[in-house]
């Protein structure tokens, strides 16, 4: 009867450990001395990253004593530009900007640090909380997972080694392969000219997507090069100027019998005779090629690119699991060649 009493208690602990685990690390928004915001979660566990609170005082002697080798473990974690970011808060009223930056400077620390003026007493109060754990004083480290579970109040001796298993947990998104196999009538891609993964949601993400042969691309979506973006698509962009030579009175006939009906463009033909960029081809479309014909411009008065994609965006709609083998067949073609 006792043994069986003993293993209730035991699975009883167990459980329970195992629910303190589960728990999830209180959110925050804080100033720090430069008058940087930092959010939790939408800045760091979003982005996939391990953040360390590091509670501690200007006049903490423990947290005096081991500050600089603070500083060697966030280092050798890529101070803050890899995995990892480390971010310290006064416990302290009166520890001002200044005296923290003080402190920074006497100990040559470079991550971001707050006082009671960026709400580092918010922070304190969150992550001293019972609810968060057993607080034991300073100077204290919460290892904070991209998934919002902790490891409350970590001896400095075990830091690294913790930091070191949390970062092999981490698992980036799953993977997919593009592969866009691309027609030209130039032998590879024409000069000033590229391929890019964008967003529809977000107009500031813009990727340079690198053709690794003369005829097509190559690329890992999402990954390290190439973040996770919210509606995603490749998109060409060309810089040239128009090419007299790529463009003749072959075009211009052609143009012309779409026009009457006689024998209207198809496929490709429908996107590069609309040098105007208005939907349709007519005449303000012939007009503009014979302009370049005769050498009067060397580019559209529409501001259209000289080559264009068909289609024009390529939507890229990945599998959330991973693994899935995406392929794309564009044609670069001249705007105002529809003969060729």
């Amino acid at each position: 009867m006792g043994n069986k009493y003993l293993i209730l208690l035991f699975l009883a602990s167990f459980y329970l450990q195992n629910l303190a685990a589960q728990k999830l690390a209180p959110d925050f928004t804080a100033t720090d001395t430069k008058g940087n915001v930092h959010r939790l979660y939408d800045d760091y566990l979003s982005q996939n990253k391990i953040v360390v609170v590091h509670l501690f005082f200007v006049n903490c002697p423990p947290c005096n004593q081991i500050a600089r080798n603070v500083e060697k473990v966030y280092q050798n974690f890529g101070a803050g530009k890899d995995k990892v970011q480390f971010l310290e808060f006064s416990i302290m009223a009166g520890d001002s900007n200044a005296d923290i930056e003080g402190y920074k400077s006497k100990h040559d620390l470079t991550f971001p640090s707050f006082g009671y003026a960026g709400k580092s007493d918010d922070v304190f109060s969150k992550y001293t909380d019972p609810d968060v754990g057993s607080y034991s004083g300073t100077p204290h480290f919460t290892i904070v997972k991209p998934d919002g579970t902790y490891v409350y109040d970590v001896l400095f001796a075990n830091l690294a080694s913790e930091l070191e298993l949390a970062v092999a947990d981490i698992k980036g998104p799953p993977t997919n392969n593009i592969t866009i196999n691309y027609a030209t009538v130039t032998n590879g891609l024409p000069d000033q000219s590229a391929f890019y993964l964008r967003s529809k949601s977000d107009s500031t993400y813009k990727k340079l997507v690198v053709s690794d042969t003369t005829s097509g691309l190559r690329i890992k979506y999402p990954s390290e090069q190439y973040p996770q973006t919210q509606e995603p698509y490749i998109s060409y962009e060309s810089s040239t100027t128009v090419n007299p030579a790529k463009i003749d009175v072959n075009d211009l006939v052609s143009m012309r019998r779409h026009i009457l009906r006689l024998r209207e463009l198809e496929g490709v033909g429908l996107i590069t005779g609309d040098v105007t960029q208005d939907g349709k081809i007519d005449v303000s479309d012939i007009v503009e090629v014979r302009k370049v014909i005769l050498r009067l411009q060397t580019k559209w008065s529409s501001g259209a690119q000289a080559y264009v994609m068909v289609p024009s965006e390529l939507p890229i709609e990945v599998d959330e699991a991973g693994g899935k083998q995406i392929e794309f067949n564009p044609v670069i073609a001249i705007l105002g060649n529809v003969f060729e």
